[in-house]
């Protein structure tokens, strides 16, 4: 995720931590088993990705809530079909 918002790991661990303190997403259902490299190195969902995307401030952030809203958008332009309860 840092790569993608061109900012440092401290950041985007910053904001994951906040999005977890908040409540927005809880930890066990958007995270994956540790992975041991030379540190242990976590997994998310896309939940967590959307999530930070939404908080980071750098320019590929920017790009990122750009794009989401477009694609929001388009998605909530197509008619949404409910079926009747049974």
């Amino acid at each position: 995720m840092a790569e993608l918002f061109e900012r440092d790991s401290d950041t985007v661990g910053l904001h994951i931590r906040n999005v977890y303190k908040e409540g927005q997403l809880l930890r066990e259902a958007t995270t994956e088993g540790d992975r041991k490299v030379r540190r242990k190195v976590q997994f998310y969902n896309l939940d967590v990705i959307i999530s930070v995307g939404y908080r980071i401030k750098s320019r590929r952030g920017t790009q990122f809530r750009q794009w989401a809203t477009k694609v929001l958008r388009v998605q909530s332009d197509k008619p949404i079909l409910f079926s009747p309860e049974p």
